[in-house]
């Protein structure tokens, strides 16, 4: 056991998952990319447009 690292696994122990992906599968990933995306874009693009008073939006909710 001298000189081996536990923590490394070993040649014969790594399992390799399969390239599975199905165009549906690459559809909802692209889609979901999009979508998501938007969740952080928009904002921004909204609180350039307002300037400094995007501060206070969420004090006046």
């Amino acid at each position: 056991m001298a000189g081996e690292n536990p923590v490394a696994p070993s040649a014969a122990r790594i399992k390799r998952l399969k390239k599975n992906l199905g165009l549906f599968d690459v559809y909802a990933i692209s889609t979901g990319a999009m979508f998501s995306s938007g969740f952080f874009l928009l904002p921004g693009l909204a609180a350039a447009k307002a300037g400094p008073a995007v501060v206070l939006r969420p004090v006046s909710s």
